[in-house]
C-alpha cells in the first residue's frame, strides 16, 4: 500500500480578519498583510484522513516547524515547538517511518515521515519567496535567520539523519 503525499497549506490571518489561502496570498496587495510579527496564521497539514492544523504567529511557527522541526527529526528523531501566541506546545516523535505530532489542544497524528518533513520545508520555503514580495525591506535583512534555518533544512534532508 502506498503512503499518502503530505500536503503542508499556509493560511494568513490578515490585519482586517480575513483568513487568506496562500494563492491569494501571492496575489495579494502586500499592504494588506501588517506588520510581519504580528501575522498569524495557520499551517494546515494533510495526508489521506490525517489532518493537523496549527495555529500562531507565523513569523515564529513557519521558520520554527518548517525548518528547525525538519532538522531536528532528522537529527535526533524529536522536536519540539511552543507557541508564540498561546500555550500550545507541539512534540514531533520519529518512529521509523512516520512522524507524531501531537500537543496540548491537538491529538495525536500519524504522517509518512519522509512525506512530511519534505511537505514542512516547501511550505517554508514558499513563505520565505512570499515575505520577500510583502516585506522586501525584512526579507533582505533576515534578523529571523530564515535563510539560514532553510538552508539546514535542507543539508539535513540532503544528508539523510536520522530517518
Amino acid at each position: 500500500m502506498a503512503k499518502p503525499d503530505v500536503t503542508v497549506e499556509i493560511t494568513f490571518f490578515l490585519p482586517d480578519g480575513e483568513a487568506v489561502s496562500e494563492a491569494d496570498a501571492a496575489k495579494a496587495d502586500p499592504s494588506r498583510f501588517g506588520v510581519s510579527y504580528h501575522l498569524e496564521g495557520s499551517l494546515d497539514i494533510t495526508a489521506g484522513d490525517a489532518m493537523a492544523t496549527v495555529e500562531d504567529a507565523l513569523l515564529y511557527m513557519v521558520p520554527g516547524l518548517c525548518f528547525d522541526a525538519v532538522a531536528q527529526l532528522r537529527d535526533t528523531g524529536e522536536a519540539e515547538l511552543a507557541s508564540w501566541s498561546s500555550d500550545e506546545r507541539l512534540t514531533l516523535r520519529r518512529d521509523g517511518d512516520a512522524v507524531e505530532i501531537k500537543g496540548v489542544y491537538l491529538p495525536p497524528v500519524w504522517f509518512p515521515a519522509d512525506a512530511l518533513e519534505a511537505g514542512l520545508l516547501a511550505a517554508g520555503l514558499r513563505f520565505v519567496e512570499l515575505r520577500a514580495r510583502v516585506w522586501p525591506d525584512e526579507a533582505a535583512e533576515d534578523a529571523d535567520s530564515l535563510n539560514e534555518r532553510a538552508a539546514a533544512a535542507q543539508a539535513a534532508l540532503g544528508d539523510g539523519g536520522a530517518g
